[in-house]
């Protein structure tokens, strides 16, 4: 079961991500050269503080309704009780936060504190909170006539949790099976927001999404089912279609398409006519050929029929085709296909390859995109982490990899992991900025013998490969900037196996040990963090007061302590860019209790603090309300929104090998050459693929 299986509810409208940008040049994170003029918006060629430097990291969901909402194949999803009822993801609290992991990995970056709302203005019907994801399968060029992240769409794919329901929701028979299937699963669902068309003047875009039933035991954060993969390994083919995956349930397959066609230029997401036009899922009768765990040759996988090749219609089970040129139908379907299967191609499916086909004139068909070879896909669940090194040994987290074969668990197959060799770290602007920031880049992936783990894990049962990652204390390699970023390439030890997409590696922020004092002072314990926060982060220094000046804090000590308490998933977490370590976020809480009377000091580990049910806590809140009317200025800004490849086989390890150079250079033009964080972070990562930095890995 996933978000794109029956019973499901699809939804579109537009979100908000009111970043700021100050932070997306790594250089204005050194107070020593810092310049006021990087909170300053870009003036010319000049970038200063980019885009939006007064940005205040609000993701909002703006005008989003549910446009379909299904129990079974065929129907129009319009005659149900939860047709139309709005989409909120900030009924009644903070607006949700995006937010980076870094400046120097900025290709994940993630939605905090969202709550999924469903109502009819009136009414609550449903309500859960969006567990913390990352974006994944991000493709630039996908959107004609933009460039930057205004070309690009990317998915957050999670789960709601604590799912609950009002009795409005029985009038619904898609909120019922819903609701059946929460309770039979811990009270969760599987949920996906896409997002594209984003618009850095008005930092609003266009957001579809469905939601549907989560099972135990699958991933959180993608879809473990089928997986339409790129032959080459890049963003989209050749006609334009990208990533995307599929579910098979009962006698249904279910296609997401949401992040795969191309769109035309203009406002909202329209597709793009797709080579000649008619689109059909097809299942190939010609088998791919597979060799597995436990025989006699390595493992190996090898196409019976190619993306890009021509059958003829023999070879086919063709489907019923996708009616995606019909006005309206991005928005009504959120890209969500359903196609019956008949007793054939119920049999096909188990074991050969589902197919995007195009006719030809003389009656055959061109493959657009087909299923990963042999049906074998693997995929980290968690993909980033975030990790404090203690001051003596080392802190251990646990990454998984989900392995499936034709949509179901694959066992015994081998996953391989390593460490990425010492190179740039990116994360800067414009080569053609005139007046750039005069700190240097600090490179990443180094010192390497700071991060350990196994190199490789073989599937269980169950399809899961795990590893234990340890870091120790990296002893800050990059100088101004807490803390390194490891990166880590992962995949099948399979011959042929077809390449994940761009960017596609686990990521670890392990930051400086730091062991607070007991009785911290603000010269040398307190200013650093607070200065360089509020460096970055102008709405508060500007619109509420200033983070430098320890009497200001003293005197706002109530309320900045209740923020610094919020643990990170929510919405009022204090730094807004989540890149403070535990040690540090203590040492403040622990500075700002001198100047609360009764407030308890925070305790060792601890998460949060409760405040009391006194009037100094009663103060907090009432301030942390005043904090919010002024770090939510984008409201009064924008008023519409108010409500890395595969791997093969070398010395008994497997080496994960780059993307082809010409895979790459392609990549690069679609890019483009704007400078907002996430058009400068791929652009770099791409070039170091083009010009490998000398370096070793683990």
């Amino acid at each position: 079961m996933s978000h794109c299986t029956l019973p499901r509810l699809t939804f579109s409208g537009q979100f908000q991500a009111d970043v700021s940008t100050v932070n997306n040049d790594v250089r204005h994170y050194d107070d020593q050269s810092f310049e006021g003029r990087f909170q300053e918006p870009q003036s010319g060629a000049s970038l200063n503080g980019w885009w939006n430097p007064e940005g205040t990291g609000a993701f909002r969901l703006a005008g989003v309704r549910v446009n379909r909402a299904l129990t079974t194949a065929g129907g129009d999803g319009t005659s149900d009780l939860a047709h139309g009822l709005f989409v909120d993801g900030q009924s009644n609290r903070t607006s949700a936060k995006l937010v980076d992991l870094d400046p120097q990995f900025q290709m994940g970056s993630t939605i905090f504190g969202l709550e999924i709302v469903l109502s009819d203005g009136i009414r609550e019907f449903m309500r859960g909170t969006f567990r913390s994801a990352a974006f994944r399968d991000i493709y630039f060029g996908r959107k004609a006539g933009a460039g930057g992240s205004g070309s690009a769409s990317a998915r957050f794919t999670s789960i709601l949790t604590d799912v609950a329901w009002t009795p409005a929701a029985e009038g619904s028979a898609t909120l019922q099976a819903l609701k059946a299937a929460a309770e039979a699963n811990g009270r969760r669902l599987a949920v996906t927001l896409m997002t594209v068309g984003f618009s850095a003047r008005t930092t609003m875009g266009t957001l579809t999404g469905s939601i549907g039933a989560y099972e135990d035991g699958d991933p959180e954060t993608f879809l473990s089912g089928r997986r339409c993969a790129v032959a080459d390994g890049g963003m989209a083919t050749s006609l334009g279609i990208g990533w995307f995956d599929a579910d098979v349930h009962g006698e249904v397959l279910s296609l997401d398409l949401s992040n795969a066609l191309p769109l035309q230029a203009g406002a909202g997401a329209v597709p793009s006519r797709v080579g000649t036009g008619p689109l059909f899922p097809a299942i190939l009768r010609t088998p791919d050929t597979v060799v597995g765990p436990g025989s006699a040759s390595a493992p190996a996988v090898s196409a019976g029929v190619g993306e890009g090749e021509t059958v003829p219609a023999a070879d086919l089970k063709l489907l019923d085709e996708i009616p995606y040129l019909e006005q309206g139908w991005f928005q009504d379907t959120s890209g969500v296909v359903d196609c019956e299967l008949d007793p054939d191609a119920a049999t096909l499916i188990t074991d050969h390859p589902i197919a995007l086909v195009q006719p030809n004139p003389d009656g055959t068909y061109v493959v657009a995109i087909r299923e990963a070879l042999g049906g074998l896909w693997a995929r980290a669940d968690q993909f980033q982490f975030r990790m404090d090194a203690p001051t003596t040994g080392r802190v251990a987290d646990t990454a998984r990899v989900r392995c499936t074969q034709w949509g179901k668990p694959a066992e015994g197959w081998t996953v391989g992991f390593r460490l990425d060799p010492r190179q740039p770290g990116g994360g800067g602007g414009s080569p053609q900025d005139p007046t750039p920031p005069t700190a240097p880049i600090p490179d990443i992936n180094f010192p390497a013998d700071r991060v350990a783990f196994d190199g490789r894990a073989v599937t269980g049962a169950d399809g899961w490969a795990t590893i234990v990652i340890t870091a120790a204390d990296p002893k800050n390699p990059r100088g101004y900037l807490d803390g390194q970023i490891y990166r880590i390439t992962y995949g099948l030890a399979v011959a042929g196996a077809s390449p994940p997409p761009p960017v596609e590696q686990i990521v670890l922020h392990v930051r400086d040990a730091y062991d607070p004092p007991s009785t911290p002072v603000w010269k040398t314990d307190i200013a650093p963090f607070m200065k360089q926060f509020g460096n970055l982060y102008p709405v508060m220094s500007k619109g509420l007061f200033s983070l430098a000046d320890p009497a200001v804090a003293k005197q706002h000590a109530a309320l900045l302590a209740f923020a610094f308490e919020r643990g990170i998933d929510d919405p009022n977490h204090m730094p807004v860019t989540r890149d403070l370590s535990e040690g540090k976020r203590r040492a403040v809480l622990a500075w700002l209790a001198q100047y609360l009377g009764d407030h308890p000091p925070a305790e060792e580990g601890a998460a949060a603090i409760e405040t009391t049910e006194t009037a100094q806590a009663a103060g907090a809140v009432g301030a942390a309300e005043a904090v919010g009317a002024a770090a939510e200025g984008a409201e009064r800004r924008h008023p519409e929104t108010a409500g890395a490849a595969g791997p093969s086989t070398t010395e008994g390890m497997p080496a994960l090998e780059a993307i082809p150079d010409s895979v790459v250079e392609r990549m690069l033009g679609e890019v483009g050459d704007g400078y907002d964080g996430k058009t400068t972070a791929m652009r770099s990562h791409l070039r170091s693929r083009l010009s490998p930095p000398d370096g070793e890995g683990s």
